[in-house]
């Protein structure tokens, strides 16, 4: 039984949580708030408070903190589905399902019986197949795996949009699917009828606007992808890392920009390195690459700034050998990339590496 104590405590610890902004000080206190209703063995705050890590983890990106947190709430409306519906939860499982791929230590068979799991219980449900086949189309991209991509395409064009996601949402994933399919002009055009239709969501214009730079590059839309680069650096951007903004670092190295490149690899290098799985990681740092490939051909030797946490070639002077960062973040991109092709079993993130020029 719930101890008033444990009651004033936790909800203390909820009017703290809701005077700070969204980000990892509140998260912080969520997983606060989830350890003292354990021990105090209260369940139903055990549920509360992870319902609400859960939905700061997804804003954070802290997507390993929500999948304990997710299959703690999962076990419960499982044993007790009168007091925690099933149905409730769903939603989130299609969500949890991709982004645990960003691990390479999650295998494709893993990943599979998850994915029948989730269709089950959504037809034991009556739910919608939407959302489900939507993310798998998305981990399609992560197994480099394009049948599958194509076979989740077909799927997911045969249910209804519903409340689980929302129109902008699904023009972010079809850019990436068009990206993925090697359909520049396909993604183009997603682009322009997101940015052409009235009464839109404006807080995916920027997310939208960095997808939008490499299409409209390779169709030859040079002013257009000018304009959405612009568009890209204005708001929409949560405390995480959105693989959208790695767009950014590589329109400006093919463009040859790369003073503005060197201000974007330092904005968003800290945030890229502080996430869990390192598949976000290796979405900022393939075009960081890229970027400091061109920056010591065009003969820069060194460059200032404040190196983040943990990276090997951190000096206190704050004067760094572009050489060195060049070398480090192939070295790193390398690693990565052959890590996700032994679990993938093919070689899609060597020969995107390959194609990095």
């Amino acid at each position: 039984m719930r101890s008033s104590k444990t009651h004033r405590s936790l909800e203390e610890m909820l009017e703290a949580a809701d005077r700070l902004p969204c980000g990892l000080m509140r998260l912080s206190l969520y997983e606060e708030a989830v350890r003292w209703a354990d021990i105090h063995a209260d369940v139903s705050e055990g549920f509360r408070m992870r319902r609400l890590l859960i939905e700061e983890a997804a804003a954070c990106l802290r997507y390993d903190l929500y999948a304990v947190a997710f299959s703690w709430c999962l076990s419960k409306a499982r044993a007790h589905p009168e007091t925690y519906p099933l149905s409730d939860l769903l939603g989130r499982y299609s969500d949890v399902l991709g982004k645990i791929v960003n691990f390479p230590d999650v295998s494709r068979a893993q990943y599979e019986s998850m994915f029948e799991e989730v269709v089950h219980e959504h037809r034991i449900c009556g739910l919608s197949l939407r959302q489900t086949y939507l993310e798998r189309r998305s981990a399609a991209i992560d197994f480099g795996d394009r049948a599958m991509a194509v076979a989740a395409d077909r799927e997911w064009r045969k249910w209804r949009r519903d409340s689980q996601t929302t129109v902008e949402f699904e023009t972010v994933r079809q850019i990436e699917h068009d990206s993925f399919m090697s359909d520049p002009r396909s993604a183009a055009r997603a682009v322009d009828n997101h940015f052409a239709r009235r009464g839109r969501d404006h807080t995916c214009d920027a997310w939208i606007s960095s997808l939008a730079l490499m299409p409209l590059l390779r169709t030859g839309r040079l002013a257009d992808a000018a304009a959405h680069y612009r568009s890209a650096g204005v708001g929409g951007w949560t405390v995480g890392y959105i693989w959208g903004r790695s767009f950014k670092l590589e329109y400006l190295a093919r463009i040859g920009n790369l003073k503005e490149g060197l201000r974007e690899f330092r904005l968003q290098l800290p945030s890229a390195l502080a996430q869990a799985d390192p598949l976000s990681r290796f979405y900022c740092l393939r075009p960081s690459r890229l970027l400091f490939d061109r920056i010591v051909e065009n003969g820069t030797r060194t460059i200032t700034m404040k190196a983040p946490v943990g990276v090997p070639w951190a000096d206190p002077s704050g004067r760094y050998e572009t050489a060195a960062i060049r070398d480090w973040l192939r070295s790193e991109t390398c690693s990565v990339a052959m890590q996700f092709d032994r679990r993938n079993g093919n070689t899609f993130y060597s020969e995107w590496l390959a194609g990095n020029s």
